[in-house]
């Protein structure tokens, strides 16, 4: 049986709420392809303010967001252990491991800053 490479486009956005100096998040990657069977890894830098209130999602068209992670590191129960979030300082990541077809689609991640507002 012949094999072929079959890559998973994964879509990155972001919107930067900025109206505070220390409110803001970004993802500097808008869109990464990867094989399947390989780990992509997707990162965010937030303000200080946001600590660890951080929630990782997966959106996919006519579906409601699929919450994967809060905390910055907790999975949610239905998550599978092939997605590990992590933080260092303002520094965000989600790593997929064992790429699957199923995992494409648009990945946010949501920041709760310290004084009530919001950014993803």
């Amino acid at each position: 049986m012949m094999m072929f490479p079959i890559t998973v486009v994964v879509i990155f956005s972001f919107l930067s709420q900025e109206s505070f100096a220390n409110n803001f998040l970004t993802q500097p990657d808008k869109a990464k392809s990867v094989t399947l069977g390989r780990t992509v890894t997707i990162s965010a830098t937030g303000g200080t303010n946001i600590d660890n209130d951080l929630s990782w999602y997966l959106l996919k068209p006519g579906q409601p967001p699929k919450p994967l992670i809060y905390w910055a590191s907790t999975r949610f129960s239905r998550t599978p252990s092939r997605f590990i979030g992590s933080r260092s300082g303002s520094q965000y990541t989600l790593s997929i491991s064992d790429i699957q077809a199923d995992d494409a689609g648009d990945y946010y991640c949501l920041g709760f800053h310290d004084d009530g507002t919001f950014t993803h």
